[in-house]
């Protein structure tokens, strides 16, 4: 069944040809709208939701912190990953304030220059950026330097993110 704005109910289909392998009789998804973010976790205390999603930066997160301290669990990223990128071939200065050749000339050569461009990448500080969202202890927890999980395979007794790692320190200077 399905409510508009407060919930949808799953039963176990009697009908489904491998049901006996189907060990979950029903489902409910409460509807949430986001509005007051303590509901979730007194739901979660009264034991009417079997899990519940806390708001770091949320006004009432240092009690349920306290409260529900054994019980929280960072989930790991999502397959979303962000990027910040830089044009190094620009082409167009119709949207920047440069006028002059020299200032376009002196702008492409920043910008094909390893060290400025790591320059302006480590000045972005990655952990204060996440808190806003995650919290101070969620949010490095969530970075990713890498479009790939770091965990994502193993060779040599190491993971992929150790690889990257070693191999990155070396990487432009060509």
């Amino acid at each position: 069944s399905f409510t508009s704005k407060s919930s949808i109910e799953m039963s176990k289909n009697e009908n489904y040809w491998d049901k006996d392998n189907v060990h979950i009789s029903d489902v409910k998804l409460e509807y949430y709208d986001g509005q007051d973010q303590s509901k979730l976790a007194n739901s979660f205390e009264d034991n009417a939701l079997s899990l519940a999603k806390l708001f770091p930066t949320g006004s009432g997160f240092s009690d349920q912190a306290k409260k529900f301290k054994d019980e929280i669990v960072y989930t790991p990223q999502d397959a979303s990953t962000f990027v910040i990128g830089v044009n190094i071939d620009r082409q167009s200065y119709k949207y920047t304030s440069k006028t002059t050749d020299e200032e376009k000339s002196s702008t492409k050569k920043a910008l094909l220059n390893k060290d400025f461009r790591q320059a302006i990448s480590f000045a972005f500080d990655r952990e204060a950026y996440a808190a806003q969202t995650n919290g101070k202890d969620g949010a490095s927890k969530l970075i990713r330097n890498l479009y790939i999980p770091p965990t994502f395979v193993q060779a040599d007794g190491k993971t992929f993110g150790e690889m990257v790692k070693t191999d990155l320190v070396t990487y432009g200077d060509e």
